[in-house]
């Protein structure tokens, strides 16, 4: 028979070790969990990374069609006309490079720097939608043209709209009450540009020229508006202190 005291003992220290086990065992396995869950982390900011990426690039394609089709309405035009809008589009293909350029190096930024540069992409890409929108709105020659293409405009910008409302659904109560309010400004701004607009085509040639200035960059700043709003719904991009 064991002596009370050595029993207390072989107990004491058998109940030691299993708790060491039993800890050792507990922290192996938090700490598996964690790295599984930085995995799954890491892999979630990656894959939103290359969707934030194909979006972008869809703007850049969406941007390189635009200049294609600035070309051809330049050929339309004389050549005092044709000179001027030269050094715009040269002005526009070289912001479409860098802003290309500078995504294709987005993947080399580091987790901190990953929202910093998705910002200012957003921010680039938004006001090289601006620009190419005014002008290919003030490269329109007759006012007929000009109502076809803004009635164009006017019912893509509807379409996103509503894409983006229903989209609201998903995101909590109060973010979604403040991008509704933002949504609510600009479908007034497309409300106010569309009836500005209807009559455009009984505009005499002096009066049709002012109109078609003033009216491209109304609409191309609603668009940016739109388009930042996207960003800032569909990809989380901050883009009100850009």
């Amino acid at each position: 028979m064991f002596s009370e005291p050595k029993t207390l003992l072989v107990l004491g220290l058998s109940a030691v070790i299993g708790l060491s086990a039993c800890t050792e065992s507990q922290e192996a396995e938090m700490e598996a969990d964690m790295e599984s869950a930085a995995a799954t982390a890491q892999a979630e900011i990656s894959e939103e990374t290359q969707e934030f990426g194909a979006a972008m690039q869809r703007s850049v394609q969406s941007a390189d069609q635009a200049l294609s089709d600035l070309e051809a309405e330049m050929q339309e035009m004389d050549d005092e006309a044709r000179a001027e809008w030269e050094e715009s589009i040269a002005e526009l293909q070289r912001t479409r490079q860098e802003l290309e350029q500078d995504l294709n190096s987005m993947e080399a930024a580091t987790e901190e720097e990953m929202a910093e540069a998705r910002r200012d992409l957003a921010r680039r890409a938004s006001e090289l939608e601006y620009e190419l929108d005014r002008a290919r709105l003030e490269a329109v020659a007759t006012a007929e043209d000009f109502s076809a293409a803004m009635d164009e405009r006017l019912g893509a910008m509807e379409s996103e709209m509503n894409d983006l409302r229903a989209e609201l659904d998903g995101l909590d109560e109060e973010a979604a009450e403040e991008y509704r309010e933002e949504l609510d400004e600009v479908q007034d701004g497309w409300t106010e540009l569309r009836e500005e607009t209807r009559d455009v085509v009984a505009e005499s040639d002096e009066e049709f020229t002012e109109l078609r200035s003033e009216t491209a960059e109304e609409l191309a700043g609603l668009r940016r508006e739109l388009r930042e709003l996207e960003w800032e719904i569909r990809w989380d991009v901050e883009m009100e202190n850009a």
